[in-house]
């Protein structure tokens, strides 16, 4: 039996508006196009880097803390002042290595002026070589305490020039570190379990 007129036009009516460019056919593609994940809002990156921020700055802290124990020591208990400069050479081997494979690659894709980025990493070169140094001098050589007071004004410096310079300029780009930070979290997370083991050793070994 024929359908009437009437119903026949609504029916095609129906079908184009369905197919029309404003109402595209529901393909697979279409679906799994409108599944796929949103853009990172740039509020979101921001607050994901004022967490590194944070993380970073901690982990300063915690280095701080570990010069601080190490200051203690006796200058004639070789002994301690040894555990004090491995204990330090781990922690900031720690701290260089997230900053060069979490922190610092982000920064380098956003900002306009890498040169910031590229003083630090060559700072943190020279405290390699400090801390090699340091680590092959005995600790009762008269040039090791003279090697930890540099090695603190470094650090020191390194961490200010951070605070500064480089944080106030990452803050004003949208570094991508939203999907990097469940990452940067957990590394951290185990620097700072390790530093705190470092300060259990260091306070028991300058008891």
């Amino acid at each position: 039996m024929a359908q009437p007129v009437r119903a026949r036009r609504a029916g095609a009516q129906s079908a184009d508006a369905v197919a029309s460019p404003r109402n595209p056919p529901r393909t697979r593609a279409t679906k799994s196009i409108r599944r796929s994940r949103p853009p990172v809002e740039p509020r979101e990156e921001r607050r994901a880097w004022a967490e590194v921020e944070a993380l970073v700055d901690a982990d300063h802290r915690q280095i701080d803390a570990l010069f601080q124990k190490a200051a203690r020591a006796s200058p004639k208990d070789a002994s301690a002042l040894g555990q004090a400069a491995l204990h330090l050479a781990a922690a900031l081997r720690r701290h260089f290595l997230i900053k060069r494979t979490r922190v610092y690659p982000p920064l380098y894709e956003c900002l306009p002026d890498a040169a910031l980025i590229i003083e630090a990493e060559i700072e943190m070169d020279l405290g390699e070589q400090v801390l090699l140094r340091l680590e092959g001098t005995p600790a009762h050589d008269e040039t090791f305490q003279p090697m930890m007071n540099i090695l603190g004004a470094w650090v020191e410096r390194h961490f200010e020039q951070e605070r500064s310079r480089l944080f106030p300029l990452a803050r004003r780009v949208r570094a991508p570190f939203a999907s990097q930070l469940p990452s940067i979290r957990e590394c951290f997370s185990e620097a700072k379990a390790a530093a705190a083991q470092a300060r259990s050793a260091l306070a028991a070994a300058t008891a």
